[in-house]
Protein backbone atom coordinates (compact mmCIF):
# COMPACT_ATOMS: atom_id res chain seq x y z
CA UNK A 1 0.00 0.00 0.00
CA UNK A 2 2.92 2.40 0.83
CA UNK A 3 4.04 2.09 -2.52
CA UNK A 4 0.96 3.33 -4.06
CA UNK A 5 1.59 6.94 -2.14
CA UNK A 6 4.62 8.09 -3.90
CA UNK A 7 3.16 7.78 -7.49
CA UNK A 8 -0.54 8.98 -6.81
CA UNK A 9 1.33 12.36 -4.47
CA UNK A 10 3.18 12.71 -8.41
CA UNK A 11 0.28 12.42 -10.34
CA UNK A 12 -1.68 15.26 -8.46
CA UNK A 13 0.86 17.70 -8.71
CA UNK A 14 1.43 17.25 -11.96
CA UNK A 15 -2.71 17.45 -12.42
CA UNK A 16 -3.14 20.42 -10.16
CA UNK A 17 -0.29 22.10 -12.37
CA UNK A 18 -2.13 21.05 -15.69
CA UNK A 19 -5.14 22.50 -14.48
CA UNK A 20 -3.92 26.00 -13.29
CA UNK A 21 -5.61 29.03 -14.31
CA UNK A 22 -2.41 29.52 -17.08
CA UNK A 23 -3.60 26.52 -18.38
CA UNK A 24 -4.89 26.32 -22.01
CA UNK A 25 -9.50 27.24 -22.15
CA UNK A 26 -10.52 24.27 -23.85
CA UNK A 27 -13.19 21.95 -23.70
CA UNK A 28 -15.47 24.47 -24.97
CA UNK A 29 -15.10 26.82 -28.35
CA UNK A 30 -15.52 29.77 -26.53
CA UNK A 31 -13.48 31.94 -23.66
CA UNK A 32 -15.75 34.48 -20.99
CA UNK A 33 -16.49 37.54 -22.21
CA UNK A 34 -18.35 40.68 -21.02
CA UNK A 35 -21.13 39.70 -23.22
CA UNK A 36 -21.28 36.15 -21.45
CA UNK A 37 -20.81 37.99 -18.24
CA UNK A 38 -23.66 37.10 -15.77
CA UNK A 39 -24.96 34.41 -17.99
CA UNK A 40 -24.47 30.84 -18.07
CA UNK A 41 -23.48 29.46 -21.52
CA UNK A 42 -26.02 27.65 -23.69
CA UNK A 43 -28.48 30.33 -21.37
CA UNK A 44 -28.17 33.57 -24.02
CA UNK A 45 -24.70 34.14 -23.31
CA UNK A 46 -22.68 35.05 -26.58
CA UNK A 47 -19.96 31.47 -26.06
CA UNK A 48 -19.73 30.01 -29.52
CA UNK A 49 -21.80 29.72 -33.03
CA UNK A 50 -25.35 28.44 -32.96
CA UNK A 51 -24.70 25.46 -34.95
CA UNK A 52 -22.04 22.86 -35.17
CA UNK A 53 -20.51 21.36 -37.52
CA UNK A 54 -22.89 18.71 -38.40
CA UNK A 55 -25.73 21.36 -38.63
CA UNK A 56 -27.35 20.59 -35.76
CA UNK A 57 -28.74 23.30 -33.35
CA UNK A 58 -26.21 24.13 -30.03
CA UNK A 59 -26.35 21.54 -27.57
CA UNK A 60 -23.83 20.35 -24.71
CA UNK A 61 -21.53 17.21 -24.65
CA UNK A 62 -18.33 18.14 -26.60
CA UNK A 63 -19.76 16.78 -29.89
CA UNK A 64 -18.27 19.15 -32.30
CA UNK A 65 -18.09 22.26 -32.01
CA UNK A 66 -20.61 23.54 -29.63
CA UNK A 67 -21.71 25.91 -26.66
CA UNK A 68 -22.04 24.01 -23.82
CA UNK A 69 -25.20 23.09 -21.58
CA UNK A 70 -25.42 24.64 -18.45
CA UNK A 71 -26.40 20.87 -16.97
CA UNK A 72 -25.60 17.39 -17.96
CA UNK A 73 -27.07 14.55 -16.08
CA UNK A 74 -26.00 10.75 -16.21
CA UNK A 75 -28.52 8.10 -15.01
CA UNK A 76 -27.19 4.54 -15.60
CA UNK A 77 -28.34 1.09 -14.45
CA UNK A 78 -25.92 -1.17 -13.17
CA UNK A 79 -25.44 -5.11 -13.42
CA UNK A 80 -22.11 -5.73 -11.28
CA UNK A 81 -20.26 -8.45 -9.90
CA UNK A 82 -17.96 -8.76 -7.53
CA UNK A 83 -14.93 -11.11 -6.79
CA UNK A 84 -14.85 -14.09 -4.23
CA UNK A 85 -13.20 -13.36 -1.01
CA UNK A 86 -9.28 -15.00 0.03
CA UNK A 87 -10.37 -19.35 -0.48
CA UNK A 88 -10.40 -20.23 3.42
CA UNK A 89 -12.21 -23.90 5.08
CA UNK A 90 -15.21 -23.65 6.42
CA UNK A 91 -16.68 -26.62 7.30
CA UNK A 92 -15.26 -30.18 7.08
CA UNK A 93 -16.70 -33.38 7.16
CA UNK A 94 -14.01 -35.78 8.92
CA UNK A 95 -10.84 -35.07 6.94
CA UNK A 96 -12.50 -33.54 3.79
CA UNK A 97 -13.73 -29.82 3.24
CA UNK A 98 -17.24 -29.12 2.55
CA UNK A 99 -17.88 -25.86 2.44
CA UNK A 100 -14.95 -22.75 1.48
CA UNK A 101 -15.55 -19.22 0.92
CA UNK A 102 -14.85 -19.94 -2.57
CA UNK A 103 -17.52 -21.36 -3.08
CA UNK A 104 -20.14 -18.40 -2.63
CA UNK A 105 -20.97 -16.59 -5.99
CA UNK A 106 -22.61 -13.29 -5.71
CA UNK A 107 -23.03 -13.33 -9.46
CA UNK A 108 -24.31 -10.37 -11.30
CA UNK A 109 -26.43 -7.27 -9.00
CA UNK A 110 -28.23 -4.25 -10.15
CA UNK A 111 -27.18 -0.56 -9.21
CA UNK A 112 -27.67 2.81 -9.58
CA UNK A 113 -24.99 5.34 -10.97
CA UNK A 114 -26.26 8.98 -10.83
CA UNK A 115 -23.92 11.90 -12.00
CA UNK A 116 -24.46 15.86 -12.26
CA UNK A 117 -22.81 18.09 -13.84
CA UNK A 118 -22.82 21.72 -13.70
CA UNK A 119 -20.76 23.72 -16.26
CA UNK A 120 -19.64 26.83 -15.80
CA UNK A 121 -18.11 29.94 -18.11
CA UNK A 122 -15.12 29.92 -16.71
CA UNK A 123 -13.31 26.81 -18.01
CA UNK A 124 -14.17 24.87 -15.05
CA UNK A 125 -17.11 22.15 -14.42
CA UNK A 126 -18.21 20.84 -10.90
CA UNK A 127 -19.51 17.44 -10.69
CA UNK A 128 -21.33 15.71 -7.59
CA UNK A 129 -21.69 11.71 -8.31
CA UNK A 130 -24.08 9.09 -5.93
CA UNK A 131 -23.08 5.00 -7.23
CA UNK A 132 -24.57 1.91 -5.08
CA UNK A 133 -25.14 -1.82 -5.01
CA UNK A 134 -27.37 -2.43 -2.28
CA UNK A 135 -26.90 -6.19 -1.67
CA UNK A 136 -25.53 -8.82 -3.07
CA UNK A 137 -26.12 -12.55 -1.29
CA UNK A 138 -25.41 -15.43 -1.49
CA UNK A 139 -25.80 -18.99 0.11
CA UNK A 140 -24.69 -22.73 0.83
CA UNK A 141 -25.84 -25.66 2.69
CA UNK A 142 -24.06 -29.03 3.63
CA UNK A 143 -25.90 -31.69 5.23
CA UNK A 144 -23.73 -35.12 6.40
CA UNK A 145 -22.96 -36.49 10.14
CA UNK A 146 -20.45 -34.51 12.56
CA UNK A 147 -20.29 -31.75 10.54
CA UNK A 148 -17.48 -29.73 12.22
CA UNK A 149 -17.92 -25.68 11.21
CA UNK A 150 -14.50 -23.78 11.74
CA UNK A 151 -15.80 -20.36 12.63
CA UNK A 152 -14.41 -18.05 15.29
CA UNK A 153 -13.68 -21.08 17.90
CA UNK A 154 -10.60 -22.60 18.47
CA UNK A 155 -10.67 -25.94 17.13
CA UNK A 156 -13.93 -25.02 15.18
CA UNK A 157 -17.76 -26.22 16.29
CA UNK A 158 -18.89 -29.60 15.78
CA UNK A 159 -21.97 -32.21 15.90
CA UNK A 160 -23.60 -30.19 13.03
CA UNK A 161 -26.20 -32.61 11.19
CA UNK A 162 -26.61 -29.36 8.11
CA UNK A 163 -24.89 -25.92 8.30
CA UNK A 164 -25.67 -23.00 6.27
CA UNK A 165 -23.51 -19.90 5.10
CA UNK A 166 -25.09 -16.94 3.97
CA UNK A 167 -22.86 -14.25 2.71
CA UNK A 168 -23.87 -10.54 1.54
CA UNK A 169 -22.47 -7.43 0.68
CA UNK A 170 -22.91 -3.78 -0.16
CA UNK A 171 -21.54 -1.27 -1.74
CA UNK A 172 -22.22 2.96 -1.83
CA UNK A 173 -19.96 5.81 -3.37
CA UNK A 174 -20.37 9.54 -3.29
CA UNK A 175 -17.79 11.89 -4.37
CA UNK A 176 -17.70 15.62 -5.34
CA UNK A 177 -15.52 16.78 -8.27
CA UNK A 178 -13.74 20.04 -10.37
CA UNK A 179 -13.32 19.09 -13.69
CA UNK A 180 -11.19 21.52 -16.73
CA UNK A 181 -11.97 20.81 -19.95
CA UNK A 182 -9.10 20.81 -22.32
CA UNK A 183 -8.29 20.47 -25.86
CA UNK A 184 -11.45 20.70 -27.35
CA UNK A 185 -13.02 18.27 -24.62
CA UNK A 186 -10.85 15.49 -26.08
CA UNK A 187 -9.01 15.84 -22.04
CA UNK A 188 -10.95 16.27 -18.97
CA UNK A 189 -8.64 16.14 -15.84
CA UNK A 190 -10.62 16.06 -12.57
CA UNK A 191 -9.77 16.06 -8.28
CA UNK A 192 -11.89 15.37 -6.08
CA UNK A 193 -13.14 13.81 -2.60
CA UNK A 194 -14.41 10.98 -2.47
CA UNK A 195 -16.43 9.04 0.11
CA UNK A 196 -16.86 4.96 -0.33
CA UNK A 197 -18.63 2.56 2.22
CA UNK A 198 -18.43 -1.41 1.83
CA UNK A 199 -20.30 -3.48 4.42
CA UNK A 200 -19.79 -7.21 4.16
CA UNK A 201 -21.80 -9.44 6.45
CA UNK A 202 -21.04 -13.78 6.66
CA UNK A 203 -23.06 -16.19 8.77
CA UNK A 204 -22.61 -19.89 9.39
CA UNK A 205 -25.30 -21.71 11.37
CA UNK A 206 -25.58 -25.02 12.15
CA UNK A 207 -29.28 -25.78 11.72
CA UNK A 208 -29.27 -28.98 12.87
CA UNK A 209 -27.23 -31.30 15.07
CA UNK A 210 -26.41 -34.48 16.42
CA UNK A 211 -26.83 -35.99 20.06
CA UNK A 212 -26.25 -33.44 22.71
CA UNK A 213 -24.84 -30.87 20.55
CA UNK A 214 -27.08 -27.21 20.49
CA UNK A 215 -27.93 -26.22 17.15
CA UNK A 216 -26.82 -22.06 17.02
CA UNK A 217 -24.56 -19.94 14.95
CA UNK A 218 -21.68 -20.91 14.67
CA UNK A 219 -20.24 -17.36 13.73
CA UNK A 220 -21.79 -14.61 12.24
CA UNK A 221 -19.51 -11.15 11.49
CA UNK A 222 -20.15 -7.72 10.55
CA UNK A 223 -17.84 -5.54 8.92
CA UNK A 224 -17.90 -1.73 7.67
CA UNK A 225 -15.63 0.15 6.18
CA UNK A 226 -15.87 4.01 5.10
CA UNK A 227 -13.14 5.18 2.83
CA UNK A 228 -12.70 9.13 3.02
CA UNK A 229 -9.92 10.75 0.58
CA UNK A 230 -9.04 12.80 -2.69
CA UNK A 231 -8.73 11.16 -5.85
CA UNK A 232 -7.55 12.19 -9.08
CA UNK A 233 -8.21 11.18 -12.67
CA UNK A 234 -9.86 12.56 -15.89
CA UNK A 235 -12.28 11.64 -19.15
CA UNK A 236 -10.17 10.73 -22.15
CA UNK A 237 -12.47 10.94 -25.68
CA UNK A 238 -11.44 8.47 -28.04
CA UNK A 239 -13.74 8.86 -30.96
CA UNK A 240 -16.05 11.69 -31.29
CA UNK A 241 -18.69 11.85 -34.50
CA UNK A 242 -21.97 13.95 -35.45
CA UNK A 243 -23.93 11.21 -33.53
CA UNK A 244 -21.62 8.76 -31.63
CA UNK A 245 -18.96 9.33 -29.30
CA UNK A 246 -16.47 6.92 -27.05
CA UNK A 247 -14.88 7.69 -24.38
CA UNK A 248 -12.86 6.52 -21.13
CA UNK A 249 -12.95 7.61 -17.23
CA UNK A 250 -9.84 6.79 -14.93
CA UNK A 251 -9.68 8.07 -10.89
CA UNK A 252 -7.91 6.53 -8.64
CA UNK A 253 -7.23 8.12 -4.74
CA UNK A 254 -5.51 6.97 -1.52
CA UNK A 255 -7.68 7.05 0.98
CA UNK A 256 -8.08 6.69 5.37
CA UNK A 257 -10.16 3.21 5.88
CA UNK A 258 -12.01 3.71 9.41
CA UNK A 259 -12.79 0.25 9.56
CA UNK A 260 -14.70 -1.98 11.90
CA UNK A 261 -15.29 -5.55 12.77
CA UNK A 262 -17.85 -7.43 15.03
CA UNK A 263 -18.03 -11.58 15.34
CA UNK A 264 -20.56 -13.49 17.56
CA UNK A 265 -21.80 -16.89 17.92
CA UNK A 266 -25.60 -18.45 19.65
CA UNK A 267 -26.85 -20.89 20.81
CA UNK A 268 -30.94 -21.53 20.69
CA UNK A 269 -32.22 -21.06 23.48
CA UNK A 270 -29.27 -19.75 25.40
CA UNK A 271 -28.47 -16.39 23.50
CA UNK A 272 -25.37 -14.73 22.69
CA UNK A 273 -22.33 -17.60 23.48
CA UNK A 274 -19.42 -15.82 22.61
CA UNK A 275 -18.83 -12.61 21.26
CA UNK A 276 -15.30 -10.01 20.40
CA UNK A 277 -14.72 -6.72 18.20
CA UNK A 278 -12.30 -4.92 16.60
CA UNK A 279 -11.77 -1.80 15.02
CA UNK A 280 -8.75 0.29 13.23
CA UNK A 281 -8.02 3.21 11.00
CA UNK A 282 -5.27 2.11 7.99
CA UNK A 283 -4.86 2.96 4.27
CA UNK A 284 -6.98 1.95 1.38
CA UNK A 285 -6.91 2.44 -2.36
CA UNK A 286 -9.66 2.49 -4.94
CA UNK A 287 -9.53 2.89 -8.34
CA UNK A 288 -11.87 3.08 -11.47
CA UNK A 289 -11.71 2.38 -15.60
CA UNK A 290 -14.80 2.97 -17.32
CA UNK A 291 -15.67 2.65 -21.17
CA UNK A 292 -18.66 4.27 -22.18
CA UNK A 293 -20.41 5.16 -26.04
CA UNK A 294 -22.57 7.15 -26.40
CA UNK A 295 -25.47 7.63 -28.98
CA UNK A 296 -26.80 10.87 -29.77
CA UNK A 297 -30.70 10.86 -30.39
CA UNK A 298 -31.76 14.76 -30.47
CA UNK A 299 -29.54 18.09 -29.23
CA UNK A 300 -30.25 17.11 -25.76
CA UNK A 301 -30.35 13.49 -25.23
CA UNK A 302 -27.98 10.65 -25.67
CA UNK A 303 -28.05 6.85 -24.77
CA UNK A 304 -25.40 5.88 -23.05
CA UNK A 305 -23.70 1.68 -22.47
CA UNK A 306 -20.46 0.82 -21.01
CA UNK A 307 -18.34 -1.80 -18.82
CA UNK A 308 -16.34 -0.56 -15.87
CA UNK A 309 -13.91 -1.94 -13.53
CA UNK A 310 -13.26 -0.86 -9.98
CA UNK A 311 -10.96 -2.06 -7.60
CA UNK A 312 -10.10 -1.57 -3.80
CA UNK A 313 -7.51 -2.87 -1.55
CA UNK A 314 -6.53 -2.60 2.08
CA UNK A 315 -10.49 -3.20 2.89
CA UNK A 316 -12.03 -5.54 5.65
CA UNK A 317 -13.61 -8.57 4.78
CA UNK A 318 -16.07 -10.65 6.76
CA UNK A 319 -14.34 -14.29 6.50
CA UNK A 320 -11.15 -13.12 6.35
CA UNK A 321 -11.78 -11.97 10.13
CA UNK A 322 -11.90 -15.19 11.65
CA UNK A 323 -8.46 -15.91 11.82
CA UNK A 324 -7.90 -13.22 13.90
CA UNK A 325 -10.96 -13.83 15.98
CA UNK A 326 -11.33 -16.13 19.22
CA UNK A 327 -14.34 -16.26 20.61
CA UNK A 328 -13.03 -18.88 23.29
CA UNK A 329 -11.14 -15.73 24.75
CA UNK A 330 -13.40 -12.75 23.18
CA UNK A 331 -10.20 -11.16 22.05
CA UNK A 332 -10.27 -9.75 18.29
CA UNK A 333 -8.02 -8.10 16.07
CA UNK A 334 -8.67 -6.60 12.27
CA UNK A 335 -7.67 -8.23 9.04
CA UNK A 336 -7.48 -5.37 6.33
CA UNK A 337 -5.41 -7.11 3.39
CA UNK A 338 -9.23 -7.29 1.45
CA UNK A 339 -8.77 -6.43 -2.32
CA UNK A 340 -12.69 -7.40 -3.55
CA UNK A 341 -12.54 -6.46 -7.86
CA UNK A 342 -16.33 -5.16 -8.82
CA UNK A 343 -16.68 -5.58 -12.76
CA UNK A 344 -19.77 -5.09 -15.04
CA UNK A 345 -21.58 -3.36 -17.87
CA UNK A 346 -24.55 -0.37 -17.19
CA UNK A 347 -26.80 1.50 -19.19
CA UNK A 348 -28.87 4.74 -19.08
CA UNK A 349 -28.98 8.03 -20.86
CA UNK A 350 -27.54 11.22 -20.62
CA UNK A 351 -29.95 14.86 -20.58
CA UNK A 352 -28.05 18.14 -21.37
CA UNK A 353 -29.85 21.30 -20.75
Amino acid sequence: MRSLIAPVSVALVCLLATMSPAAEMGGYAFAPDASAAGSACGMGATCGPEFDACGDSCFAGGYGDCCPATWTVHADALFLTRSDAKSQTLVTDGSEEVMNTSDFDFGYQTGLDFQLIHHTCYGWDVEAAFMMVDWWQDSRTVTGTGLSADGAWNGGFGGGDEVVGRYGSSLYSTEVNLRRPMAGGIITPLIGFRWIDLHDEFMLDMTQTSGSYVPGIVSATNVDNHLYGLQIGGDFVIVDTCKFRVETLLKAGIYGNVADQRTYSTNQGIGVVGAAEANKTTTAFAGDVKLTGEYKITDGVSLRAGYQVMWLEGVALAPEQWDNTDLTGGTATLDDEGSPLYHGAFAGVEIRR
